[in-house]
């Protein structure tokens, strides 16, 4: 990940994992601003009706 103010790399200085969801919490910093950012991972479940939803009307279809 880059840093959104400096766009410079980012660097994990603590992880927390949730015992009844499952979500990863990080916790990361830059190196050069030292600016501090949280992100969170959660599993996300496929649906094959989302998929198909998604690509009707998002996917960009190439030009011949």
């Amino acid at each position: 990940m880059k840093c959104p103010k400096c766009n410079d790399k980012l660097y994990v200085i603590d992880v927390v994992k949730s015992t009844f969801t499952g979500e990863i919490y990080r916790k990361r910093q830059c190196k050069k601003c030292n600016r501090i950012i949280y992100t969170v991972e959660f599993k996300v479940t496929y649906d094959d009706t989302l998929a198909k939803v998604w690509n009707k009307f998002y996917r960009h279809k190439r030009k011949k």
